[in-house]
């Protein structure tokens, strides 16, 4: 039943997305890659495996395929970057990231009705979120 129910979710996040639904593997060593455009547009797609998917992990599902949304359908606009490249406190505020983070918190919040408080993010990062998650509204109407 958990799986259906996260096979489901994953179906409809690809949906939304417009995008094909990918092959799932629980083992990230058969998608382990040298980049990490490769991870997201290969044909195996990792998701942990779970016994119960709370909140939190569906909404990491929802941003690692809008991550693979991103690298299938304007890859150079979102030129994402590593914490090792631009260091932990840009990491947060690259457009990629502030994306994925927007989208997966629109998709939660019409899915389930719930929204991340973004604690674990500076000010000036919510306010990123935010302007994006009225952005994609925005593309979405």
């Amino acid at each position: 039943m958990v799986k259906d129910f996260v096979s489901n979710f994953i179906t409809d996040v690809c949906f939304v997305l417009g995008i094909d639904i990918p092959k799932i593997t629980h083992d990230f060593s058969c998608i382990c890659t040298d980049t990490r455009k490769e991870q997201f547009t290969g044909e195996k797609f990792f998701i942990p495996a779970t016994d119960e998917p709370d909140s939190e992990f569906l909404f990491y599902v929802a941003h690692n395929l809008r991550v693979r949304w991103q690298f299938l359908t304007n890859a150079e606009h979102y030129d994402f970057k590593s914490a090792e490249e631009i260091g932990l406190d840009n990491f947060d505020d690259q457009p990629a990231e502030v994306d994925a983070v927007a989208f997966a918190s629109l998709y939660m919040i019409n899915y389930f009705q719930l929204m991340s408080k973004y604690s674990s993010v500076s000010s000036h990062t919510r306010e990123l979120i935010f302007r994006r998650m009225e952005e994609i509204m925005g593309e979405l109407l």
